[in-house]
């Protein structure tokens, strides 16, 4: 019978890595920094970005998160172009991005601020091409990161579609950084092969919990009772073995369920 699961006052849990992506973080406002964070499926890739950026915000003032979700069979280009991309930026660029190009209703006086990208948005340059598109991206993260510190996360990586592909390429060769606020770059992914010998990453690896890591992290965040923590794990099949945050939580929600815990 396990024991009663009677949360005790611990502070809050942290992911391992967490220190170590803020400290990466913190490079952001001298040009920019570009991050890959890659793992095993339920290791907490996302969960640790957020407390990361949440950190950040805590230490700098606000960001402005751009984020946006790969869809299964984006890698084979089975899912619609640019769309993690369209995503995160869909509150600050009102064009829908296509594999034919760019396509909006924009004014005339909208279009004579945009210059040369004037004719193509408002339908009479012909379709654009996705270098008009990268182009276009490019100098929006521009302008949104000299207002603020801007935070551009794809998540899912290893469904990455050529398009979304494409624009980071273009970001991470030809994107101004003289005179921005702040710029981070996370690519979160199961792998990020896609992205190998095209955009430059500094890579931190996400590894399932050892043993005293799960220990901490049902104490503190599943909030069990050390006794508690420690049948659990035995019940999971020894503390030998490593396992992923994700994979925790469901132990400890399955045995909550059933009235073990």
């Amino acid at each position: 019978e396990a024991p009663a699961a009677t949360p005790p006052l611990a502070a809050a849990w942290e992911a391992p890595g967490v220190p170590k992506l803020v400290e990466a973080l913190a490079s952001m406002g001298g040009g920019g920094v570009w991050l890959g964070i890659a793992g095993p499926e339920g290791s907490g890739k996302s969960a640790l970005v957020d407390t990361a950026l949440a950190r950040l915000e805590a230490g700098i003032g606000p960001l402005l998160i751009l984020r946006g979700t790969c869809q299964p069979g984006a890698g084979d280009d089975r899912a619609p172009p640019f769309g993690p991309i369209q995503e995160a930026f869909s509150r600050h660029v009102p064009l829908a991005l296509t594999a034919g190009g760019m396509h909006a209703a924009i004014d005339d006086a909208a279009a004579m601020l945009l210059g040369p990208m004037g004719a193509f948005l408002r339908g009479d340059g012909g379709a654009s091409s996705e270098a008009d598109i990268f182009a276009y991206l490019g100098r929006k993260l521009e302008s949104l990161a000299a207002a603020r510190p801007v935070a551009l996360v794809v998540d899912d990586a290893q469904w990455l579609d050529s398009s979304s592909l494409g624009v980071l390429a273009w970001l991470r060769r030809h994107l101004r950084t003289d005179g921005l606020r702040g710029l981070a770059v996370i690519v979160v992914g199961r792998d990020l092969d896609r992205l190998d010998g095209q955009v430059p990453l500094r890579r931190l690896d996400v590894e399932p919990l050892d043993p005293d890591q799960q220990r901490d992290y049902l104490i503190r965040a599943a909030r069990l009772a050390p006794a508690a923590a420690d049948w659990t794990q035995d019940w999971l099949g020894g503390r030998r073995a490593r396992q992923s945050p994700r994979a925790l939580a469901e132990a400890v929600e399955h045995l909550c369920r059933k009235g073990i815990l």
